[in-house]
């Protein structure tokens, strides 16, 4: 399944890019499944499966959304090649990526449309929901107060280091032409 339904024309506002490399299918499925609850709908999810011996379908995840687009590597990528790729293969006007074992809360999306909204469409915006792990389940809760901040992209790479913010990327929803503009995503590890 590597492109959309012929004749679904819709471009979505988001772009979720879900990378995944072991076999780790329950994860995977938790994953969705969060992506899938959310409470704010308009939104694709681009899988990019690192592991060309052990090839992904919706069936084997027990998925049937049309919103969501399995592509199989035929080599492992690395992880920033599998990150460019999907940027390549997003279509939303914002993207955001997630990994294989991380979880978004229920309304993780719609403040995030909130927030875009409220501040005419930046090119990147964050927020401080967060994932718990207990001493056995992993627990979601958010940190949005409704609250609302404009940084200027110094103003906020200076607040994040002297640890003002907390942000991860994960937690960030980017303008699709913007990233490609600026070259995609580098490797700052």
């Amino acid at each position: 399944m590597d492109s959309y339904p012929q004749g679904q024309i819709n471009v979505p506002l988001f772009s979720i890019c879900l990378t995944t490399l072991n076999d780790r299918d329950d994860l995977l499925r938790q994953t969705l499944a969060s992506i899938l609850s959310q409470t704010f709908e308009d939104f694709e999810v681009v899988i990019g499966n690192n592991n060309p011996e052990r090839p992904l379908s919706s069936g084997m995840l027990g998925i049937d959304d049309a919103r969501i687009r399995i592509i199989n590597h035929p080599q492992n990528l690395g992880q920033l090649g599998n990150l460019s790729r999907l940027l390549e293969l997003g279509r939303g006007r914002y993207i955001t990526f997630i990994a294989d074992d991380d979880l978004y809360a229920p309304d993780f999306l719609a403040a995030m449309h909130e927030g875009l909204k409220r501040f005419d469409f930046p090119p990147c915006i964050f927020t401080s929901y967060h994932l718990h792990y207990g001493s056995s389940q992993p627990v979601l809760s958010k940190q949005f107060s409704g609250q609302a901040t404009l940084y200027s992209g110094a103003d906020f790479l200076r607040s994040y280091l002297m640890e003002q913010i907390k942000a991860i990327g994960s937690m960030g929803m980017f303008e699709i032409e913007y990233l490609k503009r600026t070259e995609g995503i580098e490797d700052v590890s």
